[in-house]
């Protein structure tokens, strides 16, 4: 039997010395070992050898690390890189984790920010590039996409990159199924769209009584099907029907009646599917001739209207001609020569204007009856007529009208020849510039994809079936944004500049134009209830923005408002009396006009309560600071003495504040007057920090619905004599502009609260 050998005798620091020490080399790149205690040797050497031991060095692991895991959860994208960097010291500087972490927590952060930087990063941007990754012309594979954020993310710590790496794969996985399955079926559709475009272009080369070439066109039509059925696995019989139709209505359109119904007779012999074309679409093609008659008396009505304009068109061209002419021949005096002697000016004008030869001879006479009226015309011009009829073509009345008033003037001799000349001119100018300015509206795919999205906004439904704006509302301000929509198409057509663009360019710059105020619609239309309003906001937009952030002020005061005593201390007469102010409103047993009279036994007391309490400065105390170790944990420690005030007097002075009313550099700084204050941990105090400082004001205690924002007004009365004095105004506006935004209701719901407020608690 072996012996067993003599021990020395047990020493902590000697006996039991670890193999290896738990370091973070990611926060230390000179791989420096912090220096360990001899408790800590003790420690870690008795858990390796007791079980129990070991299971509460990994609780306290575990403990760390769902500490990381949920400040991960807290951090911002930026925050979140910092941490993958091995930021630390930046991080516990931010507070963003606590100082003296150990080195497990530390590499549960860096796993907890890779695997976060995935989920905040990578997964959002597939998501909103996965209309792009599916596109079937798309070459780039999700996994390349999410690899190249995953980069950009600077990741420099092998425990981040590996847990990110574990949190990836399962994602691309995903995405790329998911964008597979999409391009697939997008592949798919395109290419029977391809098949349709490729048989409608064929279709549209079959000429009428051609019979060797309607052969071919038709054994290409069957080498598309065939091809189809072959290479996609698809019969094509729909887009056969697709191409093949729209090709015969656009024969027909084309004035090729005839021929598309020959094509339609042509291709029943052809195979879909294993299946005559012409038996089955027996029931369309007879729909279909129906539709082609259809548009071939509509094609003969539009050729009828078409000649008519061009008679119309000749006609005004005409008089065009003799008005000009007239005016040359003012400046020589020659403007009574008879008009057969100027027909070949006439007729020379008109080529000018581009009237066809053949028209040119009843054209001249037309020029010529109009000259003999115009030279007949009265001497003198009727004010009132000229009014009228310069009044319509400002107001923008359709030509026909105008001319025809003009006409009627010149025959009853109310108006001299050559104010019915400057009159049609300017006629004819205003119609010009109507007629772009209609042209380039209706082309404007920009400003009508717009209107079609604001109309959607202003009329849509939330989840639970409610308007966020009623009819009349959006009514108004879809009205506001067609008068400045329409005022930026006027204002490109007519500026001088652009006269040489076409319709295009033009609408380039009115898009150009139009883009600040169409984001400021969508902007005020977008719920925020806190962004700012600029000073050029549609009047309706500004409206029901301000309608809802008064909805959304609420019923029930900020909880800092709140006047509550403590059994455990020494409350003041101020929050007794505001207590007993506060406990009316919730008493079910008084009746509406019972509480008002009951407030008002107590609001000049709370009143008076409140001035004294602000006018009170709050008691300053000088502390000791308390030494680490000797389990003061409510203590602020160090070695500094340090002053404080009672949690308690704060609070007062801030509910008092809300009853005499902030004042104005208090509502633009958002700070309170006097020290900035410090809550010291596990106890009701406050540590002054700066003294003169100010204290931030929480943006909740600027509510114009629960605090008076106007101080020095003692009375209800006071208030509504000062308010319209020149003075009262303008602080009235100051104060209403420095409030945030939230709570700029408009400047008269504003004034109405406040009156509300004073009447309450004066």
């Amino acid at each position: 039997m072996a012996k067993r050998q003599q021990q020395q005798d047990f020493l902590p620091s000697k006996a039991l010395q670890p193999q290896q020490q738990i370091f973070d080399q990611y926060n230390a790149p000179k791989q420096f070992i912090a220096p360990r205690s001899e408790l800590e040797d003790i420690g870690s050497a008795l858990a390796g050898l007791s079980p129990t031991l070991k299971k509460f060095e990994e609780r306290d692991k575990a403990e760390d690390a769902a500490a990381m895991n949920l400040a991960a959860s807290k951090m911002s994208i930026d925050e979140l890189r910092a941490a993958s960097k091995r930021d630390f010291i930046g991080l516990q500087k931010k507070g963003v984790i606590p100082e003296g972490a150990s080195p497990w927590a530390k590499v549960a952060l860096l796993e907890a920010a890779g695997k976060r930087l995935v989920t905040q990063t990578v997964l959002p941007e597939l998501y909103k590039n996965l209309d792009r990754l599916s596109d079937p012309n798309n070459n780039e594979s999700p996994e390349q996409f999410a690899r190249s954020i995953m980069d950009a993310q600077g990741i420099d710590s092998l425990y981040a990159a590996n847990a990110a790496e574990e949190a990836l794969q399962p994602i691309i996985n995903q995405f790329t199924n998911r964008v597979g399955e999409a391009k697939a079926k997008r592949t798919a559709t395109q290419n029977r769209d391809d098949l349709s475009d490729s048989i409608y272009e064929i279709s549209q080369t079959f000429q009428l009584g051609k019979p060797s070439e309607q052969a071919a066109v038709i054994g290409k039509l069957q080498e598309q099907l065939d091809n189809a059925h072959k290479n996609l696995g698809i019969s094509g019989r729909n887009e056969a029907w697709s191409g093949i139709s729209e090709a015969a209505k656009e024969m027909t359109r084309n004035g090729n009646y005839e021929g598309a119904m020959e094509l339609l007779d042509s291709v029943g012999a052809m195979t879909v599917g294993g299946r005559a074309f012409g038996k089955d679409f027996a029931a369309d093609i007879d729909e279909l001739e129906d539709d082609l008659d259809t548009i071939r008396q509509a094609e003969d009505d539009i050729e009828y209207k078409r000649e008519s304009q061009r008679l119309i068109g000749n006609t005004r061209k005409a008089k065009f001609v003799a008005g000009n002419l007239y005016q040359e021949l003012i400046k020589t005096q020659d403007h009574l020569t008879d008009p057969t002697k100027l027909q070949e000016k006439i007729e020379q004008g008109l080529r000018d204007q581009g009237v066809a030869e053949e028209d040119i001879p009843s054209a001249t006479t037309e020029a010529m009856t109009h000259l003999k009226s115009v030279q007949g015309s009265g001497s003198r011009d009727d004010e009132d007529t000229v009014t009228t009829i310069s009044n319509m073509i400002i107001d923008g009345a359709p030509y026909d009208n105008i001319e025809q008033a003009l006409d009627s003037a010149l025959a009853d001799k109310k108006i001299s020849g050559s104010k019915y000349i400057s009159l049609k001119i300017a006629a004819e100018k205003e119609g010009d510039v109507s007629g772009k300015i209609s042209s380039v509206s209706r082309s404007d795919r920009k400003g009508n994809r717009t209107r079609n999205r604001l109309e959607r906004k202003l009329y849509s439904e939330d989840s639970v079936g409610e308007r966020q704006f009623t009819d009349v509302e959006a009514g108004r301000i879809l009205d506001e944004w067609e008068e400045e929509y329409s005022d930026t198409v006027r204002s490109v057509v007519t500026d001088p500049a652009n006269a040489d663009l076409d319709d295009d360019q033009l609408i380039r710059k009115i898009n150009e134009a139009q883009k600040a105020t169409d984001e400021k619609y969508f902007n005020l239309l977008s719920g925020k209830l806190e962004q700012e309003v600029p000073e050029d906001a549609p009047e309706a937009a500004v409206s029901t923005l301000q309608s809802q952030r008064a909805k959304a002020l609420g019923d029930v005061a900020p909880e800092a408002l709140k006047a509550e005593t403590k059994w455990d201390v020494w409350d003041s007469e101020f929050t007794n009396v505001q207590e007993d102010f506060q406990a009316i409103a919730k008493d079910k047993t008084l009746t509406k006009k019972e509480q008002v009279a009951k407030r008002k036994e107590l609001s000049g007391k709370l009143y008076r309560l409140a001035q004294e309490r602000v006018n009170t400065p709050i008691t300053v105390y000088t502390q000791e600071a308390v030494s680490a170790g000797d389990g003061l944990t409510g203590y602020r420690f160090g070695t500094e003495k340090y002053k404080w005030i009672k949690e308690k007097e704060l609070s007062d002075s801030i509910r008092a504040r809300a009853i005499t009313g902030f004042s104005l550099e208090e509502i633009k700084n958002s700070k309170l007057s006097g020290d900035t204050y410090k809550k010291i941990k596990g106890m009701s105090a406050f540590e002054i920090t700066e003294e003169g400082g100010g204290q931030d004001i929480p943006v909740e205690l600027l509510n114009p619905k629960f605090v008076v924002l106007v101080e020095g007004m003692d009375s209800v009365e006071q208030f509504e004599d000062w308010r319209v004095t020149d003075a009262g105004k303008e602080a009235l506006t100051a104060i209403y502009e420095a409030m945030p935004p939230q709570y700029q209701v408009g400047i008269g719901n504003f004034v109405d609260l406040q009156r509300d407020l004073l009447r309450k608690y004066r």
